[in-house]
Formats: C-alpha cells, structure tokens, sequence
C-alpha cells in the first residue's frame, strides 16, 4: 500500500514537473531574438536574426511578434520561422507590443500613440491612443483594461489606463513621477515597473496606483524588459547584460544572473504547458492521489499489486 501511494505521488509530481516557462529575449544588440528554459538554459541563442533593432516581443501561441524599432512589426513562430517581416509598417520606431486574444497592440514610440490591430494585421485604430501619451515605450493588458508605460526620460515617467476594447481614457496618470521607465508588467493586482534611470523596479497597486514598494528591487545596473510569471518576476539587467530571477511577492532574488551575456531590451515569458493544460494536469494529479489514498485506507478498492525482485508478484 505505501508503495502504492509512493507511485501515485510520484507520477503527480511527475506530471506537474513538466510544467516550466520559455523565456523569450529581444537584444538589440544583436538583432536577435533568443530563446532559453526557466533555469537560463540555452535553448537557442539566435532563434530569429537579421532583426532590425528589435525592442519588444510577444507570444501567443505558436505566434511570435517583434517590435523592430527601426522596422515595424515582424510576425514569426515560436519554432523561428518568418510569416511575414513586415506584417505591420508605416510606424515610427516602436518599442513595445503586447498581444491579447486576437488583439495587438503596439506602442509607437516617436509617433506619440498607441496603435490597435487584429493578430490578423488588419487595423483596429491607428491612432487607438493619443490622450496622455506622449513617449509611449509599451502597453499590457490585464482584463478590459490597457496599462500604457510613457517615458519621458526624466523624472515625469507615469503608466496610464485606458479601456482595451474603446481605448477610451481612465486615468492618464494612474502612476507619475518615474525616472526613465523603461519595462512594465501587470499580474496579480499589482504593477511591476522597471526604472532605467534609477536601477529599481517598482511594485504599485494595479486599481489605485498606489505605491507598494517604490524599491521593490534595488541595485540594478539600468533595467529595462520585465516579465512575470506566476510569482516569478523576471528583470533585465542591461548594463550587466543578464537577466535576473526575483520573486514578485518579497522582491528576494532567486538568482540575479539566471541568463548571462545578453542585453535584452524585451521580455516575454511564456508557460509551457499553458495555463489550461496545467489545470488538466493538475486535476488529474489530484485525482490519481487521491484514489492511491481511498486504495490505502481500502475503501473497497483491490490492494496495489506491486512486482517485487525477479519479477514476483509482492502482493500475493
């Protein structure tokens, strides 16, 4: 019977350790756009090439897009493969792009908007945003609601909200007065902003805009990208070219130089499975637990028969 609930616990953990994040990295650099596991290694350091100045990626699916500051939006898969280098044009230097269901937005940089499309490429609203935008460097979603990152490179940074179906204005500055902000990301309620000019990332309420911890984490060498997943925060660290691990509850670093050697301007991480195969991962581990635990008490269950040393049937 402990065998039994052994081999069940065993195949659970088995099957939710399957469950991992893929990190992908924007370097500008490098013109690239480089693919690694949750633990930093490598998968492959140049899974897309020949990119012009490429600031932000996104990831759906199999769909990849990127932010080519010099060249406007390339559409790629998760395997590298180009669908079309210039699925969107006409841009002016865009540094930011953020995918939601069939929906892409795109922060365009020195044209001082935010712009709208469908996954298909087709155009929603060019402009979609201009009340309060004024060096828009990204937008992320979360629910109906559109954070839009605004870098002035002073002291005058602020994220502004607005309604992701309308575009329609919330509050043009839900948070004000960051230095050089640089990367954002929302989960959880809260808002993770990464501060280039200041070497911190902060942590602030995602509905009020209240300060959490304006120095959430300290000490880095001019960050820019920042993803979350889960209670993982993933920051990174461009003068020191890495990429840190930290958790986005405490702050903690888990390991500040999880990659090393890149100068990632965008970050983009990715849950593998994704969140609705893991929850079928999860239910059917909790539920091979627990019928190993009903057998063990023997409710009315046949005891585990187990094969012992040279192949005898231990349960006899």
């Amino acid at each position: 019977m402990k065998r039994h609930i052994l081999f069940t616990a065993g195949l659970a953990l088995a099957l939710l350790g399957r469950i991992h994040a893929q990190i992908y990295i924007a370097t500008g650099g490098g013109n690239t756009i480089g693919v690694y596991n949750f633990d930093g290694s490598v998968i492959n350091a140049s899974l897309i090439t020949g990119l012009n100045n490429p600031y932000g990626v996104a990831v759906s699916g199999t769909d990849l897009y990127v932010a080519n500051y010099n060249a406007g939006i390339g559409k790629y898969t998760t395997s590298g493969a180009t669908v079309n280098a210039a699925f969107i044009t006409g841009l002016n230097a865009p540094t930011g792009v953020e995918v939601s269901g069939t929906d892409l937005y795109v922060a365009n940089f020195n044209g001082h908007t935010i712009g709208k499309y469908t996954t298909a490429g087709a155009t929603l609203g060019a402009p979609f945003i201009t009340d309060g935008v004024y060096y828009p460097y990204n937008a992320v979603v979360s629910g109906s609601t559109l954070y839009v990152l605004d870098n002035d490179n002073t002291t005058n940074g602020r994220v502004g909200v607005y309604d992701a179906t309308t575009g329609a204005t919330i509050n043009t500055s839900l948070i004000s007065g960051l230095g050089g902000p640089s990367g954002i990301a929302v989960s959880g309620g809260y808002i993770y902003v990464s501060r280039f000019n200041e070497g911190l990332v902060g942590k602030y309420d995602a509905v009020t805009g209240a300060t959490v911890n304006a120095t959430f984490i300290s000490g880095l060498n001019h960050p820019f990208g920042i993803a979350v997943s889960g209670s993982d925060l993933y920051v990174s660290n461009f003068y020191d070219n890495k990429i840190g691990l930290y958790n986005a509850i405490t702050g903690a670093a888990i390991n500040a130089s999880l990659i090393t050697g890149v100068s990632a301007l965008g970050i983009a991480v990715v849950a593998i499975p994704e969140p609705s195969t893991y929850a079928m991962l999860a239910g059917l581990a909790g539920l091979i637990v627990a019928i190993g635990r009903r057998r063990s008490a023997g409710f009315g269950f046949a005891p585990a028969r187990t094969i012992g040393h040279q192949g005898k049937d231990s349960s006899k």
